[in-house]
């Protein structure tokens, strides 16, 4: 996806980490120690949380698929649940 995007191979792109906790590589890059690509809204970037970060967004805009799957019948802990049921309202449900 970003290849295209890009209109190069991201092969020849110097990518020296990566990471999968957008909170934490935050904090890396408030550090000017690289730079930080995530989707919007993941990390805070204002005035109480991180001022130093600003958001820009990608030009062409650029958009990815995510899917949210759990085992049937799962029983989720209270703090799941309530994520699941807020998940519903914004986005209801499909099965």
């Amino acid at each position: 996806m970003f290849n295209h995007w890009l209109g190069c191979d991201t092969s020849d792109l110097s990518i020296r980490s990566t990471c999968n906790l957008a909170y934490n590589a935050a904090f890396l890059a408030e550090q000017r120690l690289g730079l930080m690509l995530s989707f919007a809204g993941i990390v805070a970037t204002d005035e109480a949380h991180h001022p130093e970060l600003t958001f820009r967004p990608l030009q062409p805009a650029l958009y990815s698929h995510n899917y949210l799957i759990w085992k049937e019948g799962q029983t989720f802990s209270r703090a799941a649940g309530v994520v699941r049921a807020r998940l519903d309202e914004i986005f209801g449900t499909r099965e």
